[in-house]
């Protein structure tokens, strides 16, 4: 009933698992098709805005050159001779001449629909058409918009500021009668060669002429673009689709004050802000770009993209789906084996609450793949134990040489056990501490936290509660010495206490590390004798252990032959093929004293004798204790004992006399 129950639903299974594999195989894509439309949207987006700043560069530019034109005929002007005040105030054919003049120089600014030269106090405006008022230019020519806009216009001219329009605060735009066109005033400064205002030159072009350069903008796209004067103000606005208040241009000027290309959000909006600076008229420009109108202009421009895109998700759907059949096929026929459970355990099943039943298939896979897994874990475990118990008595035969080491090698292969690196060695350790046994175990727990590669630790009982280390290890990375010391250091650290490490030699195959263990055996046995602690290589008790023999070999033949007197520390060092410096150093070493000192004070002791126990000559002394002539054993007998040998004679034989008399 149960298996039934399960059959009908097991779509429940399997629309779960379409449901995440096709998730999961949609997020990275859908992840890099975000990135490669995000990628092509800012590619687009940089390269609009690079164009615009190309673009927009050029047409200041032009516009630099022009006003640039501009202020070369004003500064003609200004140092011609035939073009003065009073000249144009004098009524004569001069006059006429300044006035064909002024035509000559409108046409090198042929931009300019009219050209006019105002001399400061007077009310005339003078071209090369003539002379007219200045009311007459606002009454009959061009008229400033609005009334208010006429005494500004007045202000405008008569302060001839360089290359100031006459757009906002200046008079506003200048309309003409006879065609209504607008037009925008520019002026600048009329001064002699003393640097002396004498009034100004006024330059009239048609606004469409601003329109006509700084219309930039793509007519698909929401641009705006603003010409502000050198004081940050206003003169002149290009606005596709857009509109911005005084105070955003102010804060638009305040923050953007380098040209080039930035980025920001203008009313909320993220924006490219493109900057340009005229170096002539000092003018600023500044177009403003929206950057979200981007986006549909993208993905309508990228309809074959976006086509291969709707596929390729597609074909993720069907690849998710065909994925999630194969990988419900083998649980549905670990099902199909589970679903034949004994009639105590359908019982168990068909006694499941109504909940648990919905869930039947899940639970069901799961009790039975946890109980596999367990009874999995428990035979790890033993087969485990048991393989370590097996290694570590493989391990121990090999420490005794109780074991061919190519067998030995071969089955602790099976057991993962591997000797790769190129030197193998025993260590011993032996704690300095009454209670050995138990810090033992500590020191192994603390050994195998370390986790050292190839580093096998053994409890020998025949080792009396030391430690066995049989490390297989690469000496040179690091040094081995620094790894020992490395060891020591962690376990004297933590426990606090003594610990004599003894080290045997390295061996490069596992044949001789049955003599690398006997070799840290004796050194444990001497050192332990001595009660040291500390880190002892077999090496090193060896050099001391040889040494020891050569001093005693070289002691016993400089005592058998101290009296020959042809005796040297040459002849000693050829004899026991030494160098004569080596030798010196090893004896001193040795004796505490130098060859010469200890042959000397052998000589000493021995003439003593001779001097005290015989009534020989000291002639005869001399020549018994290996000395030549009497004169240099004198000396040196007296440096020795503080007196001569006659003396010494004297006074030994009179105290021995004085002990007889005391006697009797």
């Amino acid at each position: 009933m149960l298996g039934r129950r399960i059959r009908n639903r097991q779509s429940r299974i399997l629309i779960s698992y379409i449901a995440s594999l096709v998730a999961f195989i949609l997020a990275p894509i859908l992840l890099l098709t975000g990135i490669f439309l995000s990628n092509g949207l800012h590619q687009m987006e940089a390269a609009y805005a690079v164009s615009q700043e190309y673009t927009l560069r050029q047409a200041i530019q032009n516009m630099d050159d022009d006003m640039k034109s501009f202020r070369q005929v004003a500064i003609q002007i200004a140092t011609d001779p035939d073009v003065t005040p009073y000249v144009l105030h004098t009524n004569s054919y001069d006059t006429i001449l300044a006035i064909r003049k002024l035509a000559i120089y409108h046409a090198q600014v042929s931009f300019f629909d009219e050209m006019y030269l105002h001399i400061n106090g007077d009310g005339n405006l003078y071209s090369g058409n003539g002379v007219i008022s200045v009311n007459n230019f606002k009454n009959m020519g061009y008229r400033p918009q609005g009334e208010e806009n006429r005494e500004d216009f007045d202000r405008y001219i008569a302060e001839g500021h360089p290359f100031a329009l006459s757009v906002n605060g200046n008079g506003g735009y200048l309309v003409k009668k006879y065609d209504a066109k607008e037009y925008i005033a520019i002026t600048y400064p009329w001064v002699d060669s003393g640097v002396h205002p004498l009034g100004s030159v006024v330059g009239l072009v048609e606004s469409n002429y601003f329109t006509d350069i700084l219309d930039i903008s793509d007519k698909q796209y929401h641009e705006s673009i603003y010409l502000f004067d050198d004081d940050d103000q206003l003169q002149f606005e290009l606005e596709n689709g857009l509109e911005f208040s005084p105070e955003t241009l102010k804060l638009l000027t305040d923050t953007y004050r380098e040209p080039g290309i930035h980025t920001g959000k203008v009313n909320g909006i993220s924006c490219f802000i493109i900057m340009g600076a005229a170096q002539t008229t000092g003018w600023k420009y500044i177009a403003v770009i929206p950057r979200p109108q981007f986006f549909l202009k993208y993905v309508r421009s990228e309809n074959q993209v976006a086509a291969v895109i709707t596929v390729l998700l597609v074909l993720c759907i069907v690849f998710g789906i065909v994925l999630a059949f194969r990988m419900y096929r083998p649980i549905r026929k670990l099902w199909s084996i589970l679903e034949h459970v004994s009639p105590e355990q359908q019982n168990i099943l068909e006694g499941l609450e109504p909940e648990m039943v919905k869930r039947g298939e899940w639970e069901h896979l799961h009790t039975s793949v946890t109980r596999i897994a367990e009874m999995n874990k428990t035979i790890a475990r033993e087969l485990e134990e048991n393989k370590e118990m097996y290694s570590q008595s493989i391990l121990k035969a090999l420490l005794l040489g109780a074991v061919n080491a190519e067998h030995a090698q071969d089955t602790l292969a099976v057991q993962d056990i591997e000797f790769r690196e190129p030197c193998s060695l025993v260590i011993i350790l032996y704690c300095m501490s009454p209670t050995r046994a138990s810090q033992a175990e500590t020191a192994k727990a603390l050994i195998e936290e370390q986790a050292l590669p190839g580093l096998h630790v053994l409890m020998l009982p025949e080792n009396n509660g030391c430690l066995t280390l049989l490390w297989n290890t690469d000496p040179e990375m690091p040094p081995l010495e620094e790894k020992i010391t490395d060891l020591y250091s962690v376990i004297t650290g933590k426990t606090e206490l003594d610990w004599l490490f003894a080290v045997g030699s390295c061996c490069d195959n596992l044949n001789g590390i049955s003599t690398s263990y006997l070799e840290a055996l004796a050194v444990g046995d001497s050192m332990q004798e001595k009660g040291r602690s500390g880190i002892y290589h077999y090496g090193e008790f060896r050099k001391v252990q040889e040494s020891n023999e050569l001093y005693q070999d070289i002691l016993a033949y400089v005592d058998a032959h101290y009296d020959d007197n042809d005796i040297s520390l040459s002849g000693l060092a050829e004899k026991f093929s030494l160098s004569s410096s080596y030798l010196s150093r090893f004896f001193r070493k040795c004796s505490g004293m130098n060859f010469l000192e200890y042959v000397t004070k052998r000589r000493i002791k021995k003439a003593c004798c001779l001097l005290r126990d015989t009534d020989l000559k000291i002639k005869d002394i001399v020549e018994q204790v290996g000395y030549f002539d009497v004169a240099s054993f004198t000396k040196k007998f007296r440096n020795t004992m503080g007196v001569s040998p006659a003396k010494y004679r004297e006074q030994v034989r009179q105290d021995t006399d004085n002990a007889d008399k005391a006697e009797e």
